[in-house]
């Protein structure tokens, strides 16, 4: 006897029908469900773990289909029912319980028939396994995500996407109490703290970001980011200008934010910790209408802590509303705010004495700056988007996104040792700034079939235009002080004349990406971009206008197309090996990518070389991956090594730099009850060709390693949650941090030594009725490590400032409240 397709789905349906509860218990059993909103297939699974139903479909028909979130008391089919609703599929339940899944037509069957012979011979997925979690679930512990959008502007698995990148989701934030972007990037590898006074800083693969980073995959102003509204961090390695142009070749750092969910959630927490920190944050997200397509977001936090660094202070207020709209089954509006203000003194760290490769070795809460500096900052965002769905396959979006802020800064810094050795000059900085960026884009995406090939394609544009206006005095004579025994300023300082300063750069950027894929395994990545940028600077002793002229003068003009290509073969469902090659074009960086004529240095040029493996393992519950890249940068800038010039912000163009290493991330569940988070970066960097040599007085730096790059570093942190043994509630984690010797500046004429620092957990958590509190006690840097944070990549002359000693050991606690 022949055995057919339809005589296989009989014989399977046996015994599945004895596995099964019968249709009719799971029709009238309620029961508590909780199914986030996002990929309808994954939300299948998870109604089948929680109702034991067996569902048959064909597996293309889900794929691109997002669900609504459910939580409450529902039948199996109410809310089977709930996540089909709008998305024109239906289903028939049969006897046994199995349940087919079909697009529906106007002949469809009634939804409680029977399965018709003819509906069980489609190509069928039976899913019935560990569900996949969802990032905008509360509920959430996972430590490891398999999906992100960064990479390629699509909801690709991170198995199926030739390309580096590292998502830190929220519960790692949460067990690390991780208030800054410094606190949760070391949980990716080859991360370092870059110095910055004003806001956070980070090198990639050995490169510096120059304060750039991402928020919601639009390039923001240089600012001192809050993470109460951040869902995730996703880390993309390499030079991604294919998608987002004007980037640095080491990769970009992408803040994902919260979004408004359709059922309720509320949570407060009160986190209080050494040298007078107290932090208070909010969080209020669920539906204003019965229908549950009007859906809001509120995040609040704020902030007051003193230092243990001598003089340093920052109070905080941080507010996001948000607000959602889903006009139909197919169209969505969202728009979104942000008011954030900073009021501060910042860190200039230890001074290099003259002939020593270490910094000063100072107590630790020494300050050389000056009881009479402050700094204050304030922003307003508004974001705007939408998306309109013509069909199941092809897709319209845009985002708009304004960033109006200011800043003022005044400080007193060090520079310059006498021949003691112990004294040092001082100099006053007065400068207030105001940032204004816009930016949009606009992408339509589409899925097609050509000759059994899939193709996920998508095409866009994007502009950005930053400006900043600065007035400026630098450097006034202050004093000089004894670096062992500082006595501060009290008398007046001398007025300087102002300095007006005029940056702007506007991006035009046009791209095209295809996502193919052959025989279900062979995924292959194509696209380029093409760039029309214009940017320059003007400085002028007289006005705005007067320097908004010059920069009209000596603007720069550049264009390029950057290619973009990625392979990646997917041997087993747990296992991928892929390599990518891509190029970037970045511009100079604000006022400091100006020579000492004043004109902005040429457009920098990068490409990058990658090859790497992605796992699997624990039913997606452990992801890991390794990497091995070279990416090569020229036009590379330096800080003038004149002190005069270096102290007004110029810089040079010092040639070609590369960078080449290895990278392994591992992140999810070793058990049900243990998470860990891992990594290790190997990192080899030099300077490559040096064309700067009449400026550096013949001084070269061919050969010499990128400051703030440690050769190694590592970090690993585990948490294990006891649900036994009389101990359910209950929390433990560790982690220990290691980072090797750094250069300190471009010369390497100094080293920050490398350290080990080691970080514990407690926590405790209890159900309260419906609600849920959470106490928690985090101890770090537990053997009291003395150790230096940060160097300043950029400034040639950071001998004298920028090298921050890290925290010694200290605690913060916290009391949260969940419901």
């Amino acid at each position: 006897m022949t055995l057919t397709q339809k005589n296989l789905t009989t014989i399977l349906s046996v015994p599945t029908a004895l596995m099964l509860s019968t249709a009719i218990h799971a029709e009238s059993s309620s029961r508590h469900i909780q199914i986030p909103a996002g990929q309808l297939s994954t939300a299948l699974n998870r109604l089948a773990e929680a109702s034991d139903l067996q569902m048959v479909y064909d597996a293309d028909i889900t794929k691109y289909i997002k669900n609504q979130s459910i939580i409450g008391n529902y039948t199996p089919t109410q809310a089977l029912q709930r996540l089909l609703q709008g998305s024109g599929l239906g289903y028939q339940l049969a006897d046994n319980g199995t349940v087919t899944i079909s697009r529906q037509t106007p002949s469809a069957p009634p939804q409680n028939s029977n399965i018709s012979p003819e509906a069980a011979v489609l190509p069928t997925v039976r899913v019935k396994s560990q569900a996949e979690y969802f990032t905008d679930d509360p509920e959430n512990t996972r430590y490891n995500r398999t999906e992100a959008s960064t990479a390629t502007k699509t909801d690709t698995p991170l198995m199926e996407t030739p390309a580096s990148i590292q998502v830190v989701p929220q519960q790692v934030l949460k067990d690390q109490q991780a208030v800054t972007l410094t606190d949760a990037l070391k949980n990716v590898s080859g991360v370092q703290l870059s110095f910055s006074p004003t806001y956070e800083n980070f090198t990639v693969r050995g490169f510096d970001l120059n304060g750039a980073t991402y928020r919601n995959g639009i390039r923001e102003a240089s600012w001192a980011a809050e993470t109460a509204n951040v869902e995730r961090l996703e880390v993309l390695k390499g030079p991604g200008a294919m998608l987002y142009g004007r980037i640095e070749p080491g990769g970009m750092v992408n803040r994902v934010t919260k979004k408004p969910l359709d059922t309720a959630y509320y949570s407060a927490q009160q986190q209080f910790g050494s040298f007078d920190f107290y932090r208070t944050t909010a969080d209020a997200t669920g539906p204003i209408n019965d229908s549950g397509t009007l859906t809001y977001r509120f995040n609040l936090a704020y902030q007051n802590n003193k230092s243990y660094r001598d003089l340093f202070f920052r109070d905080r207020i941080f507010l996001a509303p948000q607000l959602n709209w889903k006009i139909s089954d197919r169209t969505e509006v969202g728009i979104g705010m942000e008011y954030q203000r900073d009021d501060f003194r910042w860190d200039d760290g230890f001074p290099v004495l003259d002939g020593a490769n270490r910094p000063a070795n100072l107590p630790i809460n020494r300050a050389l700056n000056d009881p009479l500096a402050n700094a204050n900052q304030e922003r307003n965002v508004v974001d705007l988007n939408w998306s309109h769905a013509f069909n199941d396959d092809w897709k319209i979006s845009q985002q708009f996104s304004s960033f109006l802020g200011g800043r003022h800064q005044f400080d007193i810094f060090p520079y310059g040792f006498h021949a003691d050795q112990r004294t040092v000059d001082r100099y006053n900085w007065d400068n207030t700034v105001d940032s204004n960026t816009y930016s949009f884009n606009t992408n339509l995406l589409g899925h097609l079939n050509t000759w059994n090939v899939k193709h996920t394609v998508l095409v866009g544009h994007d502009y950005y235009q930053l400006t900043d206006q600065a007035k400026g005095r630098c450097c006034a004579f202050v004093d000089s002080i004894d670096i062992y025994n500082p006595q501060y300023f009290t008398g007046s300082i001398t007025p300087v004349p102002p300095n007006y300063g005029f940056y702007q750069q506007e991006w035009n950027g046009a791209y095209f990406q295809d996502q193919m894929v052959f025989w279900d395994r062979l995924h292959v990545l194509g696209g380029g971009r093409y760039d029309w940028a214009t940017y320059g600077v003007g400085s002028s002793s007289v006005s705005f206008s007067s320097a908004e002229k010059q920069l009209n003068a000596n603007q720069v003009n550049a264009e390029k197309f950057s290619p973009r290509v990625g392979v990646l073969y997917q041997a087993w469902p747990w296992l991928s090996v892929y390599g990518n090659y891509t190029e970037s074009l970045g511009g100079s960086n604000s006022y400091s990518g100006r020579n000492a004529d004043g004109k902005p240095l040429q457009p920098q040029l990068a490409n990058q070389y990658e090859a790497g493996i992605k796992t699997e393992f624990f039913d997606k519950r452990l992801t890991a991956s390794l990497a091995y890249f070279e990416v090569t940068k020229s036009n590379v800038a330096a800080g003038n090594p004149d002190p005069a010039l270096a102290m007004q912000g110029y810089a040079v163009t010092i040639g070609e730099a590369q960078s080449r290493g290895v990278e392994f991330d591992i992140a999810g569940q070793l058990t049900d009850n243990l998470n860990v988070i891992a990594n290790y970066a190997y990192l080899d960097t030099e300077i490559t060709k040096f064309t700067a040599s009449d400026v550096w007085g013949g001084v070269s730096l061919l050969g010499k390693r990128f400051p703030n790059a440690p050769e190694h570093s590592a970090n690993i942190w585990a948490k294990y949650d006891f649900t036994d043994y009389g101990l359910k509630g209950l929390g433990l984690g560790t982690g220990v941090r290691v980072v090797s010797l750094r250069q300190g500046d471009p010369q390497n004429s100094f080293q920050l030594p490398g350290y080990t620092t080691w970080d514990a957990l407690l926590s405790y958590q209890l159900k309260v009725g419906k609600s849920k509190v959470t106490t928690q006690f985090n101890v770090y840097n537990l053997l009291d490590e003395r150790y230096f944070s940060s160097a300043d990549t950029f400034d040639a002359s950071q001998r004298y400032y920028g090298n921050i000693p890290g925290a010694p050991r200290n605690f913060m606690g916290s009391v949260r409240l969940e419901f």
